[in-house]
């Protein structure tokens, strides 16, 4: 089972931003691996990712959002991936 990924390279949430969001795309990225997973191991590179993602750099509920809207993603609803970015305030503008 493949599953699709939120990958985010340009996070801001300053109001200097806003009315330049993207919306977010329908289409799925074709997701490769380096070497070969199984599915346990790929779900648990995503926990670890999530786990340490806050300690590196940005606010832990813009991380506990951005984590939301891809699990909605995954789930093929779109509609509330794209309500948990903005409700949150987070401008993707590339």
């Amino acid at each position: 089972m493949a599953y699709s990924s939120l990958t985010l390279v340009l996070i801001h949430t300053s109001p200097a931003f806003a009315g330049r969001n993207e919306p977010l795309k329908k289409d799925k990225p074709k997701w490769k691996s380096d070497y070969p997973m199984t599915e346990g191991q790929l779900r648990s590179k995503r926990d670890e990712f999530w786990d340490t993602a806050p300690a590196f750099e940005g606010r832990k509920e813009i991380w506990d959002a951005l984590k939301a809207a891809a699990v909605a993603l995954e789930c093929n609803d779109h509609e509330l991936a794209q309500a948990i970015v903005d409700g949150a305030n987070i401008t993707l503008p590339h």
